[in-house]
């Protein structure tokens, strides 16, 4: 059988073609030929590095009869010299400098966060992104898949088990827990995720992508083929004190317990920054409930940023953990620095999205402050006021809008502000009705929020500094002049 020599430098003009021709008589073509259309085959990209896509056709080509298949094996034994097919299948992994350490660890976080895999450019890599199990057993079986001290990684440091843990790749991950050829492949779930970062374990990537799914069955996988104890060690070792709080924003009730009867305690985790309750309330109710019945920290408890957990709720604009909150006794005043305007009765008061108004209103309710004072009512004014600024500054600047955008843009947020200020003044009259002797009294609520705009115009609130374009001067101005205090409509009812 004759060869001939294939040039193996990167070709820019190559197109990978579709494998839709019928292949059962592929033996009658000349050997040259037969050489050229897998060469185009396997080497695909255009790089000239050996592709995913090209050893799936090389699979199909395999299955269509004995001669096809006895044609591959031909090529890769003849047409591929060994060093070559070893250099495509995983380059060498190099180790970073110490110095580029950090920015690893920063692309892991990235990767998690943004449930992007990373890419890669060997065929192993892709293979493993693309969850093709099939075609990695044929990369086993017909070469050698490195197998050194790094229990298998691409050339950037990457393990196996962390691609698959990035790419979603169950099937993948799967294969390598249970029929891994690289030892006990399970403890590689707690292992580096990358090789030139340690903090970071393929758990902590999987408990960072939020995926409820591909956790659970990770975790049904886990307690079916191995002992419990192990699986408790494994968890331990490899999940982070944050990754255990990542976790409390996406687990159900129901996974929590399976965490739970291996000994691992999901619901009094904490760090300096957050907790279990701040991550429960991105979660639901229902994940609410089983903190209370199992945890041992506050439902008001405030780590050193100082946020209680019905401060991120609100900031999040999760009206249901809110109300869940407050009908567990929440505490709405306390603030997080000594200025009172840091409560989330004020940063509901800021917020300018839809949610925020029933907030608002729940939070009102809520108030054990009986008549607020002058000063609280002129606080929640000024924070109104604020937060309308800021949010309308902020889009204008972003988007650098014309005249008539930046008139929408006010009208939408003003309106929406004089209805909280209806709010306001609807939870103070109520209040004052409630008092024995206290005549209510109807005030507008479109005269209280003009007033909130003399009292920010007072308190030196223009002299906020943002980096101006050309329409934010004049919003600025046109906003926060005193002639300009009356607002467009009044309150909607």
């Amino acid at each position: 059988m004759s060869s001939m020599t294939l040039s193996r430098q990167p070709r820019s003009d190559v197109v990978v073609p579709q494998v839709q021709w019928p292949l059962g008589n592929l033996h009658v073509f000349p050997l040259e030929v037969i050489w050229q259309i897998f060469d185009d085959l396997l080497m695909g990209g255009r790089d000239g590095r050996l592709t995913h896509k090209g050893l799936c056709a090389f699979r199909q080509i395999s299955a269509i009869n004995e001669q096809a298949a006895e044609l591959v094996r031909t090529y890769i034994e003849r047409q591929i010299p060994s060093e070559y097919l070893k250099e495509q299948i995983a380059a060498p992994w190099c180790p970073y400098l110490p110095a580029a350490i950090p920015q690893s660890y920063k692309e892991i976080v990235e990767i998690a966060a943004l449930n992007n895999p990373p890419k890669g450019y060997d065929i192993v890599t892709d293979t493993i992104r693309d969850d093709c199990v099939e075609c990695f057993s044929w990369l086993s079986e017909t070469t050698t898949v490195p197998n050194d001290h790094t229990h298998g990684c691409n050339e950037g440091g990457w393990s196996y088990v962390a691609i698959a843990a990035c790419a979603n790749s169950f099937r993948m991950l799967e294969a390598f827990c249970t029929t891994s050829p690289y030892g006990s492949a399970i403890t590689h779930l707690a292992s580096p995720a990358n090789h030139n970062c340690v903090e970071v374990s393929p758990l902590d990537i999987m408990a960072r992508r939020q995926d409820l799914h591909f956790f659970e069955r990770l975790i049904d996988l886990l307690l079916t083929r191995f002992p419990d104890p192990e699986v408790t060690a494994l968890m331990k070792q490899g999940l982070s004190r944050q990754s255990m709080i990542e976790l409390c924003k996406f687990a159900t009730p129901e996974l929590a317990a399976k965490l739970h009867s291996v000994g691992i305690e999901i619901c009094n985790s904490f760090t300096l920054n957050s907790s279990s309750w701040h991550a429960g309330v991105i979660n639901s109710p229902a994940f609410l409930d089983y903190l209370r019945q199992n945890s041992i920290l506050s439902v008001n408890g405030a780590p050193r940023c100082r946020n209680t957990p019905l401060f991120d709720a609100v900031n999040a604009d999760r009206l249901d953990s809110v109300q869940w909150l407050l009908w567990h006794d929440a505490d709405i005043h306390l603030s997080r620095t000594k200025d009172p305007r840091c409560t989330p009765l004020h940063l509901a008061a800021t917020k300018c999205s839809d949610a925020s108004e029933a907030i608002l209103e729940k939070l009102l309710s809520a108030s054990r402050l009986g008549r607020p004072s002058t000063p609280d009512l002129g606080m929640l004014l000024y924070s109104l006021v604020e937060g309308l600024v800021l949010t309308c500054l902020h889009e204008a600047v972003r988007s650098d809008i014309d005249h008539d955008g930046y008139m929408f843009l006010r009208n939408v947020h003003e309106d929406r502000a004089i209805r909280k200020c209806g709010l306001i003044w609807g939870i103070n009259a109520a209040i004052r009705r409630a008092r024995p002797g206290s005549e209510p009294y109807c005030v507008d609520p479109c005269l209280w929020f003009a007033k909130a705009k003399r009292l920010a115009l007072t308190a030196g609130f223009v002299r906020i500094v943002f980096p101006m374009k050309r329409c934010s001067a004049y919003f600025l101005e046109d906003y926060m002049s005193a002639s300009r205090c009356q607002p467009r409509l009044p309150i909607d009812g």
